[in-house]
């Protein structure tokens, strides 16, 4: 037998110790090691083939694999021998993607639109483009493809959340909530069920990861507690062969690994002249592959030791995120989500080991055969600049709805919901407008009244009649209208008021409500519908009346 080449290399490195075998080294081969009475020999998983170097598996097969990577405004691909192209170009700010090699439909996140799109890798160009996500995202830094069940998974860094919908967007749902800072990286291996996540906490940097349906959440890697220098887990990649986790740290300028459950930490590369701010990391065959901001380029590097670095390409700007496209990243497994949506009346997940777990999307909640979702009405609505959220009260970590945020909403000073029609209607003082949106799932956003109002800082809507009440002051003169849901039929009811600070009304009884400034306190009056008989309802002795006042005159279940 042969002494093969690369476990030369590593003797001469020091890398290997002669009173332990062979096959017990890191990196002894790429794959799979066997032990003989000679020395060891290397062998390949299933679908891969071993190299005349007696190390290096390959994929069978004549495919080619190329990395996908963004730079901002363009997608590229590029073979590893640097041929490159241009996929897409014209984008705003593109951070991640991923891909989905069934149909070759590559998927990604833009940052200044604050949405996902997927579109069809035809020949070398993206073709068929179509928005995801477009509403409810404010920073989305990460997305991963479950392939197996065809649901897209993204970390949302600016709601400090993990978010799941599938591959059309539908049944979307917050994952994980509660305890994230920083998130950044995302990444999933469903032949495991597993979900893992970077996040840059100051005091806590860390890799963290949970089952594919949001259970089991656990602390992989304490990076400080790894590396002293360590603190930006910027990129995060797993290697399904064997089962071990990737990550570029961009302050320790490190490559390092770890098996799924944390054991066995090896410092792959360091301090390297080509590793100086890595941005995302790949894992293909026996290599590893990254972005780095200082030098913008894309590198290449043995995956066990960091030998034989080399510059894949050099880019003309800050190269983001990379993948490795080729079928062997996903292998194919028995779908437990496949046969009757794995018994689930909404969103069938990857649990641990091939198993299947139903969740429920916006808006409902999951009842006690585990299997069903009903819809759940009871939540919070609130708002603050840029965002209106929903809070599920039952598990107040978690939003009841996708978040409405800028460029929807700016300042929004008054809220009302129409249960009859499932939407939620909202002021904003910057544009004097009023709009609307569909609770369950942010879409359908109109705007409905658009005729610069004039500091329109009270909302209410009539269920009943189908009409909506708002409040306007102009010049310090405050003034009630009434409309159709839709602006139509637009007409003032109350006139020449102190100005208004809030309005609610009682449908059954045909009253409204509001608050106007008084001399020393808010001042509450009523009337009737159509605007006559007004009187003051609360007397002026009262010290406060809180701006968000409101009166509860039916449970909207």
């Amino acid at each position: 037998m042969h002494l093969l080449a690369a476990w030369i290399l590593l003797l001469a490195a020091g890398s290997v110790f002669t009173d332990v075998s062979p096959c017990d080294q890191w990196g002894a081969c790429s794959q799979q090691c066997s032990q003989t009475s000679l020395g060891y020999t290397c062998s390949c998983y299933h679908g891969y083939i071993l190299d005349p170097d007696g190390w290096t598996c390959k994929p069978e097969g004549t495919e080619r694999p190329y990395i996908l990577y963004t730079l901002r405004h363009e997608i590229r691909l590029v073979d590893l021998d640097g041929q490159a192209s241009v996929a897409l170009d014209r984008l705003r700010n593109t951070v991640s993607l991923d891909y989905y090699d069934k149909n070759r439909t590559i998927f990604w996140s833009d940052v200044m639109e604050d949405k996902i799109y997927r579109g069809v890798m035809d020949a070398n160009h993206i073709t068929d483009i179509q928005e995801v996500v477009s509403v409810g995202l404010i920073r989305p830094e990460g997305i991963a493809v479950d392939w197996i069940v065809e649901n897209i998974y993204w970390v949302d860094s600016n709601q400090r959340q993990i978010e799941v919908a599938t591959m059309q967007g539908k049944l979307r749902s917050t994952l994980v909530a509660g305890k994230i800072k920083q998130p950044r990286a995302i990444a999933v291996d469903p032949s495991a069920g597993l979900l893992f996540w970077t996040d840059w906490e100051k005091n806590n940097p860390r890799i963290e990861s949970c089952s594919m349906s949001g259970h089991g959440r656990a602390v992989v890697v304490n990076i400080t507690l790894m590396d002293s220098e360590g603190a930006w887990p910027n990129g995060l990649t797993l290697d399904y062969d064997l089962r071990r986790v990737y990550w570029v740290d961009a302050r320790s300028d490190t490559i390092s690994t770890v098996r799924y459950d944390g054991s066995d930490y090896r410092v792959v590369l360091r301090n390297h002249r080509l590793l100086s701010h890595p941005f995302a990391i790949a894992v293909f065959g026996s290599n590893v592959y990254w972005t780095d901001w200082r030098t913008n380029s894309l590198m290449e590097a043995n995956k066990f030791n960091g030998s034989s670095v080399r510059v894949v390409q050099r880019t003309y700007a800050q190269p983001f995120d990379l993948k490795v496209f080729h079928s062997k990243r996903q292998a194919q497994m028995k779908n437990p989500c496949g046969e009757n949506n794995g018994g689930c009346s909404h969103l069938c997940l990857l649990g641990f080991n091939g198993t299947a777990d139903c969740t429920c999307p916006y808006f409902h909640v999951l009842l006690s055969d585990r299997k069903t979702c009903a819809l759940n009405s009871t939540f919070l609505l609130y708002a603050r600049h840029y965002e209106i959220r929903g809070l599920d009260l039952n598990n107040t970590d978690f939003d009841a709805m996708p978040t409405m945020s800028s460029p929807h909403v700016e300042i929004p000073k008054a809220m009302d919901i129409d249960p009859v029609s499932g939407m939620y209607y909202w002021t904003d003082s910057r544009h004097g407008t009023i709009k609307r949106a569909r609770i369950i799932d942010g879409t359908d956003i109109e705007t409905v009244v658009n005729t610069d109002l004039d500091n329109p800082s009270g909302l209410a809507v009539d269920y009943v009649s189908g009409n909506m009440y708002f409040s306007t002051t102009r010049e310090g003169v405050g003034s009630i209208w009434v409309s159709r849901l839709d602006g139509r039929q637009r007409l003032k009811v109350v006139y020449d008021r102190k100005p208004i600070t809030s309005l609610a009304i009682h449908p059954n009884k045909g009253k409204i409500f509001w608050t106007e400034d008084g001399t020393n306190a808010q001042v509450v009056f009523v009337a009737n519908m159509d605007g006559s008989n007004v009187q003051q309802f609360v007397p002026d002795s009262l010290t406060h009346v809180d701006s968000a006042f409101k009166l509860y005159s039916k449970n909207y279940t």
